[in-house]
């Protein structure tokens, strides 16, 4: 007969399987099943023939090695034909479309198309293989592709190359324009620019086109070491280069070699002139100096372009433009305040440099029209850099009220705003607004930090933690800008009435007080701790268990508590006080592990002190703050334990006051509590102390 176990209360488990105390097979209530090994394997769970000879199903639970580790295999590697263990995939007549994004990285087979099928970012793709080369079409020619579609999309830095290599027979690239008749615009061969050509060749004798009158097209034509002559018979004429309607740049002759540039006229006048486009001289791709006019006697230059654009050194070519670099004083004007004149300054890759020989001032642009300077262009790479020393870089940080711009709006621009180690900084009289009021809102992104750990700390600075997926912000120490239980734990005792909750408690021995007086400015809701007049009495305000933290191991931990102390130690009323982190703050001794502040008027002169104690009383080590304690007088006391567990900072109203480095309780038995506690050893006397609150801080390394 069958083994029928039954949950007829239909709650619980159905049933628990454990192997010493541990579960490893629960099947809960409504039938779901977990196995959890007691100890990770590599054969976790298996599924064998009847024999046991043949594994079909293995699921390995072992840390990641080179024999494997946290994976699920379908056969065991050993199968030949019909021994062979296959995992066969579902099969479906269509492909899926409901939740489709939910099932990226699954996969099926469509029984219509005979493929297997994938799902990769929420769309359903057939996976190729070497048997069916371009998954079904058979062998991949050019004429096939094209067939699939006309379209060839490059990559990053992945070139096209035909190679019509050396043969005893070389072999030709032929394009053969084969329409003879109504062929138009069609049938032609053409290098466009963004869908409108350059480069142009009609089929059926319909001519030769170079450029384009629509657009700002350069034709270059070169010859070697040859002559390119252009109108140069003995018969007078007029030729003109470049003289369609559209705005387009013309480059002649060349700086190759001994080449030279001649233009002549006979006794007429010769032009040079713009139809509203560029004039470049000297804008070619050679590095070169040019030279118009001469450093001797009063020589005075003009160049003039009407409302046209004078460029100087445009071309593509690296290279150094100098004006107005004579050894005599002078003065150097560029550009025009008349009407609307531009002025443009760019470079290429290279450096721009407006550099004064002297003390003198730099001006741009400071003439008493209003007017648009523009440094650069918004074409291609162009890099602006303005350089100032050891000085100071000032844009628009006169006394007139006026708006600075930086960057641009357009399209996909992007604006870098940068500084090496001295930082960066922005400052405003007014308020510092990031994007503009509308539907889109713009993000506000920091800096991510992907591993463990944090950056050195400033004070108001703050990040992103990728690898904690918190907010980190730092206010005299790292924290979670938005506390989460993931990975912040956080605990504030105040207004203390002497009632304790499932954390904290107050305690007392020989009926010592632990109740709520009256606050007082500042200090709201006292809980008044007294140690009645017991010669060993104490009084203890703190964590309930004793074992709550440890310290260390990539845990930041933050103990801080306000009070004050009503009556001084003296010799015949003998008491210590202690606060932070311990196992037992009320013990005689040191205790066996803890990091806390300590008082006592025969020690260390009555200042107090930090001590840390690991695993024994004897392993102690102090620190002196050199502040000593007063009567009546309010301390704020800060026990900060970093992550790493190897420094323990003692701060007292704000103020780092001494650090202990060794001895601090970070093993896995040396766990601690926390809290505030009074030991008397002497005297009659109530010793009593206000405290106003305690709060404790955990930042946790790793999310829980």
């Amino acid at each position: 007969d069958a083994l029928n176990v039954s949950n007829s209360t239909s709650t619980g488990n159905i049933a628990v399987f454990s192997d010493n105390s541990t579960a490893v097979l629960t099947l809960a209530n409504g039938g779901g099943a977990l196995f959890r090994n007691q100890t990770n394997s590599a054969t976790a769970l298996q599924v064998q023939n009847a024999t046991g000879a043949d594994t079909l199903f293995t699921i390995d639970t072992a840390a990641r090695s080179a024999s494997g580790g946290n994976l699920v295999k379908i056969g065991n590697s050993t199968g030949t034909d019909t021994d062979t263990t296959f995992l066969v995939l579902d099969g479906s007549t269509a492909d899926p479309s409901t939740n489709i994004a939910a099932l990226n990285g699954g996969m099926f087979y469509d029984s219509d198309d005979h493929k297997v099928k994938l799902i990769e970012n929420g769309q359903v793709k057939i996976i190729c293989n070497t048997t069916d080369l371009g998954c079904g079409t058979g062998t991949v020619t050019l004429q096939s592709a094209y067939g699939n579609g006309n379209t060839i999309n490059t990559t990053d830095n992945r070139n096209i190359a035909f190679n019509l290599t050396d043969q005893s027979t070389d072999p030709s690239f032929l394009i053969d324009l084969q329409c003879d008749t109504s062929c138009s615009t069609n049938g032609k061969f053409a290098v466009q620019d963004d869908g409108s050509d350059v480069f142009t060749i009609l089929p059926a004798a319909g001519g030769i086109t170079v450029g384009d009158n629509t657009l700002n097209t350069p034709v270059t034509i070169n010859s070697g070491t040859g002559t390119i002559a252009v109108g140069t018979g003995a018969q007078a004429r007029t030729v003109n280069v470049a003289t369609g309607a559209a705005v387009q740049t013309v480059t002649v002759g060349s700086t190759n070699s001994t080449s030279s540039l001649l233009l002549q006229a006979g006794t007429g006048n010769l032009q040079i002139q713009t139809q509203g486009g560029t004039l470049g001289v000297g804008n070619n791709s050679v590095a070169q100096t040019l030279q118009i006019g001469n450093t001797t006697g009063a020589t005075a230059i003009t160049i003039d372009a009407g409302t046209g654009t004078i460029a100087v050194g445009t071309g593509a070519q690296a290279r150094t433009i100098n004006v107005g670099t004579g050894a005599a004083a002078q003065t150097v004007t560029v550009g025009s305040t008349s009407g609307a004149s531009a002025l443009t300054l760019q470079s290429g890759t290279g450096n721009l440099s407006i550099t004064t020989q002297g003390t003198g001032s730099l001006n741009i642009g400071n003439n008493a029209v209003a007017q648009t300077l523009n440094i650069g262009n918004g074409t291609g790479a162009t890099a602006v850099s303005v350089l100032c020393g050891t000085g100071t870089c000032g844009f628009g940080n006169n006394a007139v009220a006026h708006t600075t711009t930086l960057g641009s709006t357009t399209g996909t621009a992007t604006t870098n705003l940068q500084a090496g180690t001295g930082g960066l900084s922005l400052t405003s009289g007014a308020n510092i607004t990031l994007g503009t009021s509308n539907t889109t809102g713009t993000l506000l992104v920091l800096d991510d930090k992907t591993d463990s750990g944090d950056p050195t700390g400033v004070a108001g600075g703050m990040y992103y933690n990728s690898n904690l997926k918190v907010f980190r912000c730092y206010d005299t120490y790292w924290r979670d800008c938005m506390a989460t239980v993931r990975t912040t734990y956080s605990y504030t005792m105040e207004m203390g009435s002497g009632t304790g909750d499932n954390t904290f408690t107050f305690d007392t021995s020989g009926g010592g007080t632990d109740d709520g007086v009256d606050g007082v400015t500042s200090h709201p809701s006292i809980m008044l701790m007294g140690t009645s007049t017991g010669a060993t009495n104490w009084v203890y305000a703190g964590s309930r268990k004793s074992d709550a933290i440890r310290l260390g191991n990539g845990d930041y931990w933050r103990y801080e508590t306000v009070f004050r102390i009503g009556t001084i130690s003296d010799d015949t009323t003998d008491y210590f006080f202690r606060a932070g982190f311990g196992d037992n703050l009320v013990a005689s001794d040191n205790g066996s592990n803890g990091c806390y502040f300590k008082y006592n008027d025969d020690v260390n002169g009555g200042d107090w002190q930090g001590i840390c104690v690991s695993g024994g009383t004897a392993n102690n080590t102090v620190c002196d703050t050199n502040v000593p304690v007063s009567a009546s007088t309010w301390y704020r006391l800060t026990v900060a334990v970093n992550s790493a567990g190897n420094s323990v900072d003692f701060i007292i109203d704000g103020t780092s006051r001494c650090q202990v480095t060794t001895n601090i309780p970070t093993g896995s038995g040396n766990v601690v509590g926390w809290g505030d506690a009074i030991k008397k050893t002497t005297g009659s006397t109530d010793i009593t102390a206000d405290l106003d609150y305690i709060t404790l801080e955990g930042q946790m390394g790793t999310s829980r």
